[in-house]
């Protein structure tokens, strides 16, 4: 996804992702918004039922965003948690540092965001607005690393440690543990 670990950009980086069919043919690839290119880092990727392309970017050193393509590779909405943004303007300010570690996407069209540092889950709904935290660092749910969904609508949240520490499942908009 990208040459190295840093999130410096110079002019002949190229910072991309691309998709493949099954065949293993190039279908597609993201890498400019217009003439501004679209990462800085991308880290993890998903796609949602509905075929927008979901990339974790790292924009600094324990810093990042969600950047929600549609299918045509046009960017639908930036999700930060200092900053939410989407195409219609709309932003919401939270005053803490968006580290996001890992996505995933149920069946429902649901995105979670896992983000270790802080010790939470962020769910959006599938147009990428917030939805809402759970498991935040006032549980006893501490470095959640990775995240990943099943097709019983279960998430399950891995911690740094290499431990699953949580099996949960998705009713609506409810997280029932």
């Amino acid at each position: 996804m990208c040459e190295s670990y840093s999130t410096s950009v110079c002019e002949d980086s190229r910072r991309l992702v691309v998709k493949y069919t099954f065949e293993g043919d190039e279908e597609c690839v993201y890498e400019y918004n217009g003439e501004e290119k679209l990462f800085t880092r991308p880290f993890r990727v998903t796609e949602n039922i509905n075929r927008d392309i979901c990339v974790i970017d790292k924009t600094a050193m324990g810093s990042g965003q969600v950047i929600i393509l549609d299918r045509t590779g046009l960017v639908k909405t930036i999700y930060s948690a200092d900053r939410h943004q989407t195409n219609n303007g709309h932003i919401n300010k939270i005053v803490s540092r968006f580290a996001p570690s890992d996505i995933a996407c149920d069946k429902s069209g649901r995105i979670f965001i896992v983000e270790s540092d802080n010790h939470k889950v962020h769910l959006l709904n599938k147009t990428g607005s917030l939805i809402g935290h759970f498991l935040t660092n006032e549980s006893d749910f501490f470095c959640p690393l990775s995240i990943a969904t099943d097709e019983n609508n279960q998430i399950w949240i891995g911690n740094e440690y290499g431990e699953i520490i949580k099996i949960l499942h998705v009713t609506g908009n409810e997280i029932i543990e």
